[in-house]
């Protein structure tokens, strides 16, 4: 100890200053306020977005019960509090008594929110219950179990120690749940739960409940400087904390009163931003997480599609954006596929290509293939040069989206200078605009006809590929899944199934226009036709249970159905041009025309072999089998949303002429754009009011949209970077492992695949067809990075690696390996913050 004298007075070094330890009631009043907020406003905001049969009495009876055991336990000193741990050991005894009653009361909660949220077709539970068990008691069990747990949380993380982290993690999630779906919410009980979260935060940084237990207050010294001790702070803390509740009301009122009298209106521009977002956001599901990130993606922007389940998204909708520019040699009048994705397999509700140990059984027909350099995406092309009186026509293609994965080609091309993807698709991963020559076929009826009798100078290379593909088509392309679901639309349609004979064309085309009257006779076609629930087969619940659905129910269903009649079939996507778009094309001096493909015209359809022939398409949605499909010659309608079911669609079956289910439409109704466009709106906004997807005022709503603005803004931005974050996780993630297998092969190509997409971020890009090395020595020139020889040198080694049986060693790879890593980081480090957050966070390609 030291003293000091100085004029007399004396000073000790260890300063004590102390105020009387006081604690009024009015403290826990607060608390116990504040915990009510948080316990009422969080489970009052999720009920008022659903209309649940419940006894409203009963439930705020048990609230309140549990709401004062709890304020009375965790207001006990030392360890009384250990009270809580009996009545947790009574509730989780009667939970396990009664958990029957809690199984069925989740059950009917979530059948009445898959109702309103459209997640299932009207008047169809996502899960069936009893007919015997009282849903209102069991509802209600339900949510009084819940709310014990959710109570016992919130008021923790107020009495015992000021929580924000778990007081959120709780009361967030009820409280999200509806605006993730676009639901309007009570505004007092989701203002109460603001509050609660302001005030626990408020709670948190003034210390409060800091060292409750000690038992001295005051001052502690630090060097020359003075800090009040918890108690001194607890004596503002519970003010600040109810300070903050008033504050935060007031700024909701005020917020609410400004939108009703200053008229604030949206822009038309925000307004359809919102509608993206929402929409993308409300329709984000774990069973399919790439489809659903590609989907909030769009809502941004006009990003490359992702492979997906089908029947995630509950409607269908488009922008009216240009996603394909093609330009003719002469003018057509009929309707042209341009296919990007071909389904072969399917199962769990999408549609993939047969396993690896399909394509590896069948090594031979391939090796086969690959001789020749005939293969299955050719036939059609050579069958039809064939036919006398063919016609050889030229088109280019020019990709407007970004980043294409596929290549979009018409029937009949010529695809021998293109990456083929085995017996199905074209693949490319940087080519954006591409020529290519096809054969045109008006109608493939027709063409099958004067093939049949008239086809010559068949090659011999072509009979043999020919003949023996035909083996492994059907061997494997009459595949159904063997489940429940799939046999009971066999047992539907036996009718149509047992009916089947012959294997010409003729008998092939009476089969399959028999299964598409059928189908439409049974469905009807609509852009909304509801989410497919988890638990139920996609064509299993579009025939038998929803019936209702878009093209991509069409085709699925009837390719299922084809294949149970002995008819080989696959899935197709990609876009559809009519007769009608020549007439509204662009005359060129050269006398080509060039034809601006709208997101509306993306498409799904069917794949039958003929054999000889080949993969011809076939329609089965409705209107869509006679042509019938009206250009886009309007202005963009106010529907501004695009789903991407699968890999290549921008809008999966995003057909946009809204034609009914009958199997012909008239001429009228056909030739309309703009009526039909506007319907199409209409009835998407009908149907988002009916089925409770938007609040029922939606229309009446400007006076409340700045507060729905910052709601939604403040939920949606924690959800859209988390997203982002972990999406770029897995893809990184992803490419690391590719680069490190035990494959050294394998290892070499994908690293050298890697740099390929480098390259084509920087804008070196093969669209010149060069040979490999032709483009590797174009790339080190132009690159600023490669050392002379370097990307040559890894080049030979990506194709040695590819082309030839030769294992390439390990240190080989790792060579690769490393350039692709270099190479990355060069691009990182030379890139501005605008291109690096691209990079990182849009595309992961770094």
């Amino acid at each position: 100890m030291h003293t000091f004298s100085d004029s007399g007075i004396s000073v000790r070094d260890n300063i004590t200053l102390s105020v009387s330890r006081k604690i009024l009631p009015l403290k826990h009043i607060i608390l116990a306020f504040t915990a009510a907020l948080g316990c009422y406003g969080g489970m009052f905001t999720f009920l008022s977005y659903f209309e649940f049969s419940i006894n409203k009495a009963m439930l705020i009876m048990y609230m309140t019960a549990f709401f004062i055991i709890f304020t009375v336990i965790l207001n006990l000193p030392g360890r009384l509090k250990l009270l809580i741990l009996p009545a947790s050991i009574l509730y989780e005894t009667i939970f396990v008594r009664q958990r029957e009653l809690f199984i069925n009361g989740f059950k009917s909660i979530y059948n009445v929110m898959a109702q309103r949220l459209r997640i299932t077709g009207e008047g169809i539970m996502y899960y069936r219950i009893d007919a015997d068990v009282d849903q209102t008691l069991a509802s209600t069990s339900f949510f009084i179990f819940a709310g014990f747990i959710y109570m016992l949380v919130i008021t923790y993380a107020v009495y015992c120690r000021p929580h924000f982290i778990a007081g959120l993690l709780v009361s967030f999630a009820p409280v999200e749940i509806g605006l993730y779906f676009g639901l309007k919410p009570s505004y007092p009980a989701f203002i109460a739960v603001a509050a609660y979260w302001a005030a626990t935060v408020a709670l948190g940084v003034s210390g409060c409940r800091d060292g409750d237990s000690r038992s001295t207050a005051g001052f502690i010294r630090k060097g020359n400087d003075f800090y009040a001790k918890s108690h001194i702070k607890f004596s503002t803390g519970e003010f600040t904390g109810f300070i903050t509740i008033v504050a935060t009301v007031l700024i909701f009122a005020a917020a609410m009163l400004f939108v009703k009298f200053s008229g604030y209106e949206r822009s038309e521009k925000i307004d359809n931003l919102r509608s993206n977002i929402k929409t993308a956001v409300s329709e984000f599901t774990i069973y399919d997480v790439p489809a659903s990130m590609n989907r909030i993606s769009t809502s941004f922007g006009n990003f490359s599609a992702a492979p997906g389940k089908l029947g995630q998204f509950s409607d269908i909708s488009y922008k009216n954006e240009t996603d394909l520019r093609l330009t003719f040699d002469r003018k057509l009048y009929s309707e042209i596929y341009f296919k990007c994705f071909t389904g072969s397999y399917y199962s769990e509700n999408q549609w993939n290509d047969f396993p690896k140990s399909v394509y590896k059984d069948n090594q031979q027909l391939f090796d086969l293939m690959q001789a020749n350099n005939l293969y299955p995406q050719d036939f059609l092309n050579f069958s039809a040069a064939a036919v006398p009186d063919s016609a050889e026509c030229m088109v280019k293609v020019s990709q407007l989206a970004k980043n294409p994965r596929y290549l979009y080609l018409p029937y009949g091309a010529d695809t021998s200078g293109f990456e083929r993807k085995r017996d199905s698709s074209v693949k490319s991963d940087t080519l954006r605009e591409y020529s290519t020559s096809f054969q045109y076929i008006g109608s493939y009826e027709d063409f099958l006809s004067s093939g049949c009798s008239e086809k010559t100078d068949i090659s011999e290379s072509f009979s043999e590929t020919e003949q023996q593909y035909r083996e492994f088509v059907y061997n494997n392309y009459l595949q159904i899944p063997d489940n429940h679901d799939v046999n009971a639309v066999r047992q539907k349609y036996s009718g149509v199934i047992e009916n089947c004979s012959g294997k010409s064309y003729e008998d092939v085309y009476s089969v399959m226009n028999r299964i598409r009257n059928v189908i439409a006779f049974d469905t009807e076609y609509t852009l909304s036709p509801g989410r497919t629930p988890a638990t139920r087969d996609f064509v299993s619940y579009f025939l038998l249970e929803n019936k209702k659905g878009y093209c991509s129910h069409y085709a699925s269903a009837g390719i299922l159905l084809a294949r149970m009649c002995g008819i080989p079939a696959r899935y197709a996507e990609g876009y559809i041009v009519t007769d009608s778009d020549f007439s509204f094309a662009v005359q060129n001096a050269d006398g080509s025309c060039t034809i601006d493909v709208k997101d509306s015209r993306a498409h799904a359809w069917a794949e039958i072999y003929i054999d000889g022939f080949g993969w011809i398409p076939f329609e089965f949605t409705p209107g869509y089998d006679a042509g019938i499909v009206a250009a886009e010659t309007t202005a963009p309608p106010k529907v501004t949303v695009v789903i991407n079911e699968t890999v290549t669609e921008t809008a999966a079956a995003s057909e946009t002429t809204g034609q009914a289910a009958e199997t012909s439409v008239s001429e009228e109704e056909t030739t309309a754009p703009a009526s039909e466009t506007s319907s199409v709106s209409s009835d998407t906004s009908q149907t988002q009011s009916a089925g409770g997807f938007v609040s029922d005022d939606r229309n009446n709503n400007s006076k409340n949209s700045l507060l729905t603005v910052i709601i939604l803004s403040a939920a949606f931005i924690v959800i859209i970077i988390s997203a982002f974050l972990i999406r770029r996780q897995i893809n990184t993630n992803k490419r690391r492992k590719s680069f490190a297998t035990e494959n050294s092969n394998q290892n070499a190509v994908n690293a050298y695949l890697y740099m390929i997409t480098l390259l084509g971020f920087l804008g070196i890009e093969n669209n010149s067809n060069m040979t490999y090395l032709d483009f590797a020595e174009y790339a080190e020139k132009n690159s600023g990075f490669f050392h002379n020889g370097e990307f040559v040198n890894a080049t030979k080694t990506a194709l040695e690696s590819d082309l030839s049986n030769h294992q390439i060693s390990e240190k080989d790879a790792e060579k690769v390996v490393r350039l692709a890593e270099k190479f990355a980081a060069h691009i990182l480090s030379a890139a501005d913050v605008k291109q690096k957050f691209y990079l990182k966070y849009i595309s992961n390609f770094i």
